[in-house]
């Protein structure tokens, strides 16, 4: 339920909220509280919360951002949609989109943030410590439920203790949580919320069995290197060979999957969809809206994090895991650049994976894919690539 604000007063139906009202403002006759002719209670500014000014800043940002990725994915219902708590100091939060049964408990927030569309906020007690509570037990967001109902908490105060280079270059721009508050929303949608939709069981998440062999890992190399490209590409005919390299690739590596259950494409297509698009999303959420230039290394870290490996481990890491999202992201953007129609509701079919719709998209033949497939080895120095590969793995 979305409660109407205005800068200076609330007016709120006496038939269904007077109840949790008197919880919340007391069930004292003074003229504080006056009640119109209208029977409606009426609520003066002076007797709301109000944000804080990092509160402000915050809500601000997201609504900016909110303003552009609604129309990057029209499916995406993000803020609105799901019940948030958001801890922004001590003792301190902000709830988002309370279901009625919590309203009893909750105080609403005055709205300063008039220029975007409104969203109802309150503060919440309760909820802020069962919120502390649940990301003690996991890290600083959590997909959960409170009173059997679901909740997205969100700790925006968090940030490491020790050094942390892919979260250093997310924050470059100072955005970092609302990059991430993006990113990880866009899970609670795509996969607890339409988990059937979106992938169902095709998904296999299997970091430590994905193939990383003599014959693969020179290919897994190639890959990463052209989908840095994918985002920096200008021109269509730039945006079309590198989709078709990445095409070309790919189609190979599900050639030579030595995995019986299909892991290069039930893990790596599968994650170049569930984390490729979210990356997608924070990062073209953020780019105009917030002047977030985190595309500049489409990685955030990962390439340098990938040149320095010292041990199988870190193999796992970079080529089993981290490389998909920038992946997924690109070939994302370059179905978007092209003109791919209502790719929302195509990712929203579970056998479509971002290479299944990309291959359909350009419809190459063998030829082509062989041809596209040397072009990459030539324009990204195959040989010094098969070297770094013998290397890795002799690690």
């Amino acid at each position: 339920m979305k409660i109407p604000f205005s800068h200076y007063r609330i007016r709120l139906s006496a038939i269904y909220l007077l109840v949790p009202l008197f919880f919340v403002f007391g069930c004292s006759s003074d003229e504080t509280t006056p009640v119109a002719e209208d029977d409606t209670v009426v609520i003066v500014e002076e007797e709301l919360e109000r944000l804080t000014s990092a509160e402000l800043d915050y809500m601000t940002r997201l609504l900016i951002a909110e303003e552009e990725i609604s129309g990057l994915w029209p499916d995406f219902e993000n803020i609105r949609a799901c019940t948030t708590y958001i801890i922004t100091g001590e003792g301190q939060g902000i709830l988002m989109n309370p279901p009625d049964s919590y309203l009893a408990v909750s105080r609403p927030i005055l709205n300063e943030l008039e220029a975007y569309e409104e969203v109802p906020l309150f503060r919440n007690d309760i909820l802020y410590d069962f919120a502390r509570e649940e990301i003690s037990r996991s890290w600083f967001y959590s997909f959960t439920e409170y009173n059997g109902l679901p909740i997205y908490v969100y700790d925006m105060t968090y940030w490491p203790t020790t050094n942390n280079f892919y979260f250093d270059y997310k924050n470059r721009n100072g955005q970092f949580h609302v990059s991430v508050f993006y990113h990880e929303l866009f899970h609670q949608y795509s996969v607890f919320k339409n988990f059937e939709r979106y992938i169902g069981e095709n998904w296999i998440q299997s970091v430590q069995r994905y193939p990383i062999t003599e014959e693969t890992l020179p290919l897994q190399l190639l890959l990463f290197d052209v989908m840095i490209d994918a985002h920096h590409a200008e021109t269509n005919a730039e945006k079309m060979a590198i989709l078709q390299y990445y095409v070309s690739i790919n189609h190979k590596l599900n050639e030579i999957d030595p995995t019986e259950d299909n892991l290069i494409r039930r893990h790596g297509f599968y994650q170049e969809k569930v984390e490729g698009a979210a990356r997608y999303i924070e990062v073209f959420g953020t780019l105009n809206s917030l002047d977030n230039n985190t595309i500049e290394d489409p990685t955030h870290g990962y390439q340098e994090f990938a040149d320095t490996i010292s041990n199988r481990g870190q193999i796992t890491i970079v080529y089993a895991s981290r490389m998909f999202y920038h992946i997924g992201a690109g070939a994302t953007h370059l179905l978007k650049e092209l003109g791919f129609q209502n790719l929302d509701q195509a990712y929203m079919v579970p056998t479509n994976t971002p290479f299944s719709l990309s291959e359909s998209f350009l419809n190459m033949d063998a030829s082509a894919r062989e041809n596209a497939l040397e072009t990459a080895k030539s324009v990204y120095h195959w040989d010094a690539l098969l070297e770094r590969a013998a290397y890795l793995l002799n690690l």
